[in-house]
């Protein structure tokens, strides 16, 4: 033994045994695994195995077969995607975890080759982000590619100017690989810092819609883009107001108050969630008028509106400065606010009119406001809604309404919608307007000979009759709605105060099946049958066989289903529970079973989670999966073995398994799980290499990158049996370029400039192609040295452009812009005007410093920054760039479309006391870091 580890240690010293995969290999290439962690052993009468998940449509079967006379246990029926090359590669390189969702969008969509590129060209930090949002949205209603492409490009870049958070990528290179954030936390005085669930991340923050409007690009810009950059002169900007912010929330629960001064708040709670909800007090501090818009960046550029617009708006900033947020409706009451997230959902909202807010204090409109609501649901952003109400009506005010729904035969039936109608106010000014919008459509058509006196008065009478129309009404409103599991059950949860009638609905058509009311609120359970049968499969049970074989199948069951929002008729996917049915039958019952025929079967069940346990001899063996609902799709995870005394040598490859394809699908670059189960020693064949690994269950971990894409043979030998399995390798990820040097924006005067950098990809590089301007070179090194000789670049800003190229000819480009400095001429920004508003400031009022500053012809205007003295400290701020990006007119609606709205730097100080004063002063520097400064001026509060 001690020679042995002299040997082990010899070898190792030597360089030929790699600590990190803990192989020894001799002549023959063929390594002995040490690693138990990798490898495993374990001595029982497994034969095979196997594990899976299934996906049953409703009213669809799947089959397993244990064949001890083969040593197998396979899949005979699957449900499987026939997807073009393009379509099938863009979902294999998303996630593996939402591989079937983005299948089932795509099965759905009518234009699936755009969204396949446009997965298969983002960089891979991107991928998981566009893909969700694509797999996520409502079925059949996904947002352009511009704009998911914008959205998630302004998630990573804005993430830089966020302190309090950061957008984090994991990937185990198993194919299931995603972001999230870790953010900080004041919590009772003491910083922490967390991480967000995923999921909680994606849908929350990312997902480009919030509340059923269209996701598209306005003022030709994404909510998330414009809301951080541009604001309107007058108008505090969220990217200065977020910039210092150290928290994401103090775990604090309290009441705004009105009118809020900024310093004055952000020091009694410096998280983003006070920020937030200052800056919507502040963009909209008028009450609604005109035209009523549901899309965030109009809201921001009217600058006014009632809760429906500040919850919109609200629920796009916080998801821009990474605060995950959603929204909270209690429409039939006539309210809306958001929720944001930390460890669970905390209620927030701004009152009108920036009269103050709440955050953290669910309970404010049943108990502060005492309003009597019906119902309160979250809208997330595939337009599938969630009954929040326990969260926001006491227990002592709310009464559990349960409908348990059966069809003829007394099965359960999922999928029907019940709608909960209630007695409540409606607002009638988008209807209004909507209904002036026609009559004028209208009334621009009529040909102006026909264009009368007498048409002129009814077109009069009809305006006249729509403004008389009150701004809101009592109406028969939805309340909240919900369809029914696969129990045939439905539960509501309600305010006490007020009267319901229940629609019992077809989904399809929405034709009532029954109706029910509910005059005096009380718990109350509904038992509804409805005239309609769903297909059953009988069969008649006989005794279970013995044999020398055990069969053993875990099974455990969830589901989904598609359901539409009744508000914007969209239909998103809501995850639920489910049950399979399942039947054990040998192979004549098997076919009377697919024939439609009566049958036997030895063992069935209806379950969500079970074990089942059976013996048999060597006839083949089938369990029949079967989902008897009707609106609720089945994923069913199923791990089956065989178990047995045998004489004769057998080997099983268990996995890796297929996921939505014939065959298995991975990228280059991935690590490959492949298990397998042996009678006695195996020869594993991977990539022409053999691996010998031990009797019993084992596991072998291949590491494909630098493979080339193509079809491998995985082949297992032990004794005379084999097993062999084929996956497929493609190549969709482009090369990562890291650039050493130059760094951003650096300034040179030297004629030769060096560029460094690495290549790198999963499989190989083909070249990287560096450029400037007209200078161009090529290299196939992944560490690369380039040097340029710029006498015959001019002075001004130039980018650096580079291109690689991998052997399957995905390419990536990266740009980065440098400054050539021009040392025979005197060149710097103007400050052409430094002025505040407003002229004579009180104790009240915002005081904001603004500098006209421009760059030379040569360099750009790169930072402006303002000193300010107060209370005999100086102060150093950033100025940022005020009504620009876009640069745009004030609308109609805003109060302060008289002004100026021209672009600007600036600053806001805040608000001081009487007799108060402040110095400043601006510097501005450009490009080639030239300097300039203006005088110093004086602002004396009256």
């Amino acid at each position: 033994m001690k020679t042995l580890s002299n040997i082990l240690i010899l070898i190792l010293l030597l360089g030929i045994i790699s600590p990190s995969t803990s192989s020894i290999y001799i002549s023959a290439h063929i390594p002995i695994y040490l690693d138990t962690d990798t490898y495993k052993y374990m001595q029982n009468n497994v034969i095979t195995s196997l594990c899976e998940e299934l996906e049953l449509e409703p009213q669809n079967y799947s089959i397993i077969r244990f064949s001890p006379d083969e040593k197998k246990v396979t899949i005979d029926h699957r449900m499987g995607y026939n997807f073009s090359e393009k379509i099938r590669d863009a979902i294999v390189r998303t996630p593996l975890w939402m591989h079937r969702a983005l299948a089932y969008q795509f099965k759905h969509m009518d234009n699936p080759e755009v969204y396949a590129d446009l997965i298969l060209k983002s960089d891979k930090r991107f991928t998981d982000e566009i893909a969700f949002s694509i797999a996520y949205s409502p079925l059949k209603e996904i947002p352009s590619v511009e704009v998911l492409e914008e959205n998630v490009e302004k998630l990573y870049e804005l993430d830089k100017y966020i302190q309090y958070a950061d957008v984090i990528d994991f990937d185990n290179h198993d194919g299931n690989y995603g972001s999230t954030i870790k953010y900080n936390i004041l919590a009772n005085k003491s910083i922490e810092t967390r991480i967000l669930p995923s999921e909680t991340y994606y849908w929350y923050i990312v997902h480009p819609k919030l509340l059923g409007e269209s996701a598209e690009k306005i003022y030709n810009s994404s909510w998330r883009s414009y809301l951080f950059y541009h604001n309107d002169i007058g108008y505090p900007l969220l990217k200065e107001k977020i910039r210092d912010i150290p928290f994401l929330w103090d775990e604090k629960s309290y009441i705004q108050y009105a009118n809020r001064i900024w310093r004055e708040c952000i020091k009694e709670h410096p998280t983003a969630v006070e920020a937030v909800s200052y800056w919507i007090g502040k963009t909209i501090p008028f009450q609604a008028r005109g035209d009523r818009p549901n899309q965030p960046n109009i809201i921001a550029h009217e600058h006014n509106g009632w809760c429906g617009e500040i919850q919109r708006l609200a629920i796009a900033a916080l998801r821009t400065v990474l605060v995950p947020s959603i929204g909270v409706c209690n429409i039939a009451e006539d309210h809306v606010w958001r929720a944001f997230y930390d460890e669970g959902w905390h209620q927030n909202d701004n009152w009108w009119t920036d009269s103050g807010g709440a955050v953290d204090i669910p309970m404010v409109y049943a108990k502060g406001w005492g309003k009597h609501m019906s119902s309160v649901y979250t809208w997330r952003g595939d337009s599938i809604i969630s009954d929040v109400t326990p969260t926001y009506i006491p227990s002592d005010d709310r009464v559990k309404i349960v409908f348990n729904v059966k069809d003829l035969g007394l099965n359960p039936r999922d999928g029907i919608l019940i709608t909960s109608l209630v007695k409540g106010i409606l607002d009638t000014t988008w209807y209004k307007n909507k209904a002036k919008e026609i009559i004028e459509n209208i009334w621009d058509k009529i040909p102006n000979i026909l264009n009368g006196r007498i048409l002129e008065k009814l077109n009069e009478t009809i305006m006249r009759k729509i403004e008389e129309i009150p701004e809101s009404i009592k109406f028969p409103l939805i309340s909240i709605w919900n369809y029914t599991d696969v129990n045939g059950r439905c539960i509501f949860n309600l305010g006490k105060s007020h009267e319901y009638i229940f629609l019992v609905q077809n989904p399809d058509n929405f034709i009532p099946l029954s109706i029910r009311f509910l005059s005096k609120p009380e718990n109350k359970t509904f038992n509804i049958t409805i005239p309609s049968l769903s297909r059953q499969y009988k069969g008649n049970k006989i005794s279970t066989p013995s044999g020398n074989y055990d069969f053993n199948i875990s099974l455990q069951t969830k589901g989904f289903q598609f359901q539409r929002n009744l508000k914007t008729m969209e239909i998103g996917r809501r995850e639920c529970n489910g049950k399979v049915e399942w039947f054990i039958v040998d192979e004549k019952n098997l076919e009377r079973f697919k024939n439609g025929k009566p049958f036997d079967y030895i063992k069935h069940g209806i379950s969500y989670r079970e074990e089942i346990n059976f013996n048999g001899d060597r006839e083949n063996w089938y369990i029949i999966f079967y989902n008897p609902n009707q609106y609720t799709h089945l994923l069913v995870d199923i791990d089956a073995t065989m178990k047995g005394d045998v004489d004769e040598s057998y080997v099983n490859i268990i996995k890796p398994v297929p996921d939505l394809f014939d065959k298995p699908i991975f990228n280059v670059g991935d690590l490959i799980d492949i298990r397998g189960i042996a009678s006695h020693n195996t020869t594993l064949i991977v990539d022409d290499k053999n691996i010998i690994l031990p009797s019993g269950q084992w596991e072998y971990i291949w590491n494909t990158s630098r493979m080339k894409p193509g079809e491998y043979i995985i082949k297992a030998t032990s004794e005379d049996a084999i097993d062999s399995r084929t996956v497929i390798l493609i190549d969709r990820n482009p090369p990562i370029i890291n650039i050493e040097k130059p760094d951003l924006y650096q300034i040179t005067d030297d004629p030769s400039l060096t560029i460094r950098g690495e290549t790198w990809d999963e499989s190989d590089v083909k070249y990287t192609e560096i450029s400037i301007d007209n200078l161009k070179q090529r290299t196939s090194l992944e560490n690369w040295t380039i040097n340029f000789n710029l006498d015959n670049i001019k002075p001004g800003i130039h980018f650096i452009e580079i291109t690689a190229v991998d052997i399957s000819d995905n390419f990536y480009n990266k740009s980065i812009p440098i400054v050539i400095n021009d040392t025979d001429n005197n060149w710097k920004p103007y400050i052409n005007n430094v002025s505040y508003t407003p002229l004579k400031p009180d104790n009240k009022s915002i005081i904001v410093v603004y500098a006209n500053v421009t760059g030379d012809k040569l360099y750009p205007v790169k930072k402006v920054l303002i000193h300010w003295i107060y209370n005999s400290t100086e102060r150093i701020e950033e100025m940022e760039r005020y009504a620009d990006n876009p640069p745009q007119s004030r609308h109609q609606e805003d109060p302060l479309r008289n002004q100026s709205n021209k672009p600007i730097y600036g600053y806001e100080l805040g608000v001081f006391k009487t007799g108060e004063t402040i110095e400043y002063w601006i510097e501005a520097w450009d490009y080639a870091m030239n300097k300039i400064a203006s005088d110093k001026q004086i602002i004396t509060v009256q």
